[in-house]
């Protein structure tokens, strides 16, 4: 989990470089979204780390589930910037940072998934994707 929080941590300060960027280039419509995905990647953070201090490992569970809607609003953002950045080639230096943002975060989510496995593994000796009820729930 060292690893993960480390790399998530890397990450974060890639955001944050972005940010400053952002702050130099014109407003654009679509942070809206990348924002929303910050919202949803910082919760299921938080969500993952209450699930280890309280050995939950269902709550875990759900929060690894839930990492599919963070790579559909990831997938979701890329289409609109990529249209975006077609129709106005102006834009593109600023939806490049936004972009790279929006990957950071959805990296973050896969990173608060591995913990998700950890605190699975710990507390029932197996992989959590091996669990037949999480099998049923993909299904």
């Amino acid at each position: 989990m060292a690893t993960d929080l480390e790399r998530i941590g890397d990450l974060a300060e890639g955001i944050s470089k972005r940010a400053i960027t952002l702050n130099d280039q014109s407003k654009i419509d679509l942070t809206v979204g990348v924002e929303r995905m910050g919202r949803q990647v910082k919760s299921q953070l938080s969500a993952a780390l209450n699930a280890f201090l309280r050995e939950d490992t269902r709550a875990a569970v759900q929060v690894w589930m839930a990492d599919s809607d963070i790579d559909e609003m990831y997938n979701s953002i890329l289409r609109e910037l990529l249209t975006y950045m077609m129709g106005d080639s102006a834009m593109i230096n600023a939806s490049t940072a936004l972009l790279f943002a929006a990957k950071n975060l959805e990296r973050i989510g896969d990173h608060t998934s591995n913990i998700c496995e950890v605190i699975y593994f710990t507390s029932h000796g197996s992989q959590l994707i091996d669990d037949d009820a999480v099998q049923s729930l993909l299904r």
